[in-house]
């Protein structure tokens, strides 16, 4: 297998749901492994039946489908998918869809070549996806500066980071750094990856040749209407507490570094 395909569907929105798994049948067969989370997607709906059509045509094992019954949020359904103890991830990276993304077929018919060009872009690179940049939120610098992967740049404001509707990310970054954190809830993580990744000297690679990412009815990108749950970004509220105020009038140790110096070449 070159990656493990993994795409996260919630509710009922049956047209959604058809177009992300139609595209994922135009991944090569047998060189991803596919695997689908549902999170409150009622039982017997049409999104189901879908799913159930990807088992019958062999795209999907039934043991590589992850649901919930409740909606629990993006990232501890997809922090269920990565740190599956019986199901681990076997390949050097992962691809992540968000339900309204999609490959492009009516652009691409060769998704060999395309997966090609990924397998090479990710021997260089920690991750790849459309990159953007966003502000900074409320007391978010404080809880970058609190986690255990800051090394001691500044944080810049805006944030470049790779949105999350659609990425490739090297599975070491997973394992290595516990990804996605258990405090994830629904918003702010892509942004809180791109800055551990600055912190890390990862790189990251504009990339999204042929793929939809969180498009609309009509294909444009990042159009699509929110649907269910939001909240503020990871950190906007964070409070630091007396422990970190007294942190700032003490000499400052430099904190030691994690050993990721693979990605700095």
């Amino acid at each position: 297998m070159d990656c493990t395909v993994f795409a996260l569907f919630y509710g009922d929105y049956p047209d959604i749901a058809k177009r992300c798994l139609d595209s994922l049948r135009y991944l090569p067969h047998g060189r991803t492994d596919l695997r689908v989370g549902l999170n409150a997607v009622p039982v017997g709906c049409k999104t189901w039946d879908y799913i159930q059509g990807m088992i019958d045509d062999g795209h999907l094992n039934d043991y590589n489908i992850y649901e919930s019954t409740e909606n629990i949020h993006k990232y501890p359904l997809m922090r269920r998918m990565f740190h599956d103890p019986d199901n681990p991830i076997n390949t050097s990276y992962v691809m992540w869809f968000d339900d309204d993304s999609y490959l492009r077929t009516d652009e691409c018919r060769h998704y060999e070549t395309w997966l090609d060009d990924i397998n090479d872009f990710m021997k260089r690179y920690a991750m790849l996806g459309a990159v953007y940049t966003k502000r900074i939120e409320g007391n978010q610098v404080a809880f970058i500066e609190d986690q255990p992967w800051y090394n001691g740049k500044s944080v810049e404001d805006p944030i470049k980071f790779i949105t999350g509707g659609w990425w490739c990310l090297r599975t070491e970054i997973i394992t290595l750094f516990d990804w996605p954190v258990s405090a994830l809830d629904h918003r702010g993580g892509d942004v809180l990856l791109g800055e551990l990744l600055r912190q890390q000297n990862g790189r990251m690679k504009s990339f999204n040749q042929h793929v939809a990412i969180n498009a609309d009815e009509n294909g444009r990108q990042c159009k699509s209407p929110k649907r269910g749950y939001d909240s503020r970004p990871i950190g906007h509220d964070y409070d630091p507490g007396v422990t970190k105020q007294i942190a700032k009038v003490l000499p400052r140790l430099d904190k030691k570094r994690l050993p990721y110096e693979r990605l700095m070449e």
